[in-house]
């Protein structure tokens, strides 16, 4: 396991915000599905938003 920082754009119209995560996972892709479900849960009004990621970082 290693962990990640991975950093979004979500953006509604011309609202945007452009939140990022830590999160300990096996592979990049897991760490993407996993850091995006935990920013949902931490910003439900932004749910409906278009969430990008903008990088992913091996941090250790």
């Amino acid at each position: 396991m290693a962990k990640w920082r991975v950093s979004f754009k979500a953006s509604k119209g011309n609202i945007y915000s452009t939140p990022y995560t830590e999160i300990v996972a096996s592979c990049e892709e897991d760490a993407v599905i996993l850091a995006e479900r935990k920013l949902k849960q931490k910003m439900p009004l932004s749910r409906d938003y278009d969430w990008q990621v903008t990088s992913v970082k091996l941090i250790e």
